[in-house]
């Protein structure tokens, strides 16, 4: 089906109490709700909360630091970005779930550790799902085989969570998650 201007639309029924029926809807591209109620429509928003649509790390080796999450995260990568100019390079790397992160890396990059007990001020941790509890400990497992740092051991957090802690590449904290 399509809306009067055009696009092909997905359908479905909503209830609204514009008429107290229920009115056909169809949801339009770039998150809008098309609603036809006789021969006028309305275009409501379907959210107008904000929603991170990337994270960023710098990383001193951004090769390193992708081969990493494609690895043991299962991220995609974009193609790599390179502005000569401000000698600057990225991936933007995407996950199943819709999440983006962009690696970044500039030849001016100052080194800071995040390593277990030292609290840096602003970034903590990146925390990825993995979908279960087995899942944590096996990727925690090879993690550690591998040569990465596991700084948390799984367990059971205070508030409920399943977790572990490794170290990325360039020592940021990573921390797999239920």
């Amino acid at each position: 089906m399509r809306s009067p201007e055009g696009e092909g639309l997905g359908v479905g029924a909503l209830t609204r109490d514009f008429t107290s029926q229920t009115q056909p809807f169809f949801e339009a591209p770039r998150g809008r709700l098309f609603v036809q109620k006789r021969h006028a429509s309305f275009h409501v928003p379907l959210s107008t909360m904000a929603q991170i649509e990337h994270a960023a790390l710098w990383t001193s080796d951004l090769e390193q630091a992708r081969e990493f999450y494609e690895t043991y995260f299962g991220a995609e990568a974009g193609t790599r970005y390179r502005n000569e100019k401000k000698d600057f390079t990225s991936y933007f790397l995407s996950f199943d779930s819709g999440a983006r992160l962009e690696l970044m890396h500039t030849s001016d990059l100052e080194e800071a550790s995040a390593s277990e007990g030292t609290e840096l001020e602003g970034y903590d941790h990146l925390a990825l799902s993995v979908g279960s509890e087995a899942e944590v400990d096996r990727r925690t497992r090879t993690l550690r085989r591998d040569g990465y740092e596991v700084v948390g051991e799984p367990r059971r957090t205070g508030d409920g969570y399943y977790e572990s802690v490794v170290l990325d590449p360039d020592g940021n904290r990573v921390e797999i998650t239920v």
